[in-house]
């Protein structure tokens, strides 16, 4: 009969856990099965009653805990802000400002070099310097001029050398400004307005770019520059010294 009895019970408890409200479930919970048999033992119900006292009996005394594993990464709170970039703004500012004065240091120590270098880049092929430049040269020339240039051209000097070309030059083609009171701009502008021949007048004004370059930005020509410069002297100045 006592195994019966208490099939008929745990039946009843079944039956009653059914049907009764799923807040029951709270019964199972070791943290609140003793408030809540309690409290079913005080309803008015009767049903909540005999449900009490059932839970009440020694054959249903069980309960269960129930864990619950919880990720870290369910709490994480994403921080969807930018890092802070003010030292590196800071750092490319400060850099910028260094890279300006190296700048400006260079420019104030290189001016007188850098400045005739640019203005030769951009000038277009056919072009000429009008700056007024003068010659500061030797009261008289070489009876060799050629031979003259090229040994100085030997010995590391393009400067002399390219200066007795141009020299010469002038001394055979305009020898009214051979006196050097003349600017090459003048010396050009005499031949365009002389019958010199167009090939002469070219040679001319490439002399006077290669001597330039060399005077004031310390750009010498290449050796193969200055050997058709100094090949080509002996022509175009012979045929006008005739």
């Amino acid at each position: 009969m006592t195994v019966i009895n208490v099939m008929c019970r745990l039946l009843c408890l079944l039956l009653v856990l059914i049907a009764a409200d799923p807040a029951v479930a709270q019964a199972l919970d070791c943290d609140t099965r003793g408030d809540y048999i309690d409290a079913l033992q005080d309803h008015d119900d009767p049903l909540k009653e005999r449900l009490g006292r059932l839970y009440a009996e020694p054959d249903a005394s069980f309960c269960r805990t129930v864990r619950v594993r919880v990720s870290p990464d369910n709490d994480r709170d994403w921080d969807l802000s930018l890092p802070d970039f003010s030292a590196l703004a800071w750092l490319l500012r400060a850099i910028a400002v260094l890279l300006l004065l190296a700048g400006c240091v260079w420019l104030a120590l290189n001016w007188s070099r850098a400045m005739p270098a640019l203005v030769d880049r951009r000038r277009p092929p056919g072009s000429v310097r009008t700056e007024h430049h003068r010659l500061d040269r030797p009261a008289s020339l070489s009876v060799d001029i050629p031979a003259a240039a090229l040994a100085a051209w030997s010995d590391g000097q393009p400067r002399q050398a390219l200066s007795l070309l141009y020299r010469g030059a002038v001394q055979i083609l305009v020898p009214e400004q051979a006196a050097g009171s003349s600017t090459e701009r003048e010396v050009l502008h005499t031949l365009q307005s002389r019958s010199v021949p167009p090939e002469t007048l070219a040679w001319m004004q490439r002399l006077v770019r290669a001597w330039q370059r060399t005077a004031w930005a310390n750009q010498a020509p290449t050796d193969g520059e200055f050997t058709a410069l100094h090949q080509a002297w002996r022509e175009h100045c012979r045929e006008a010294g005739r």
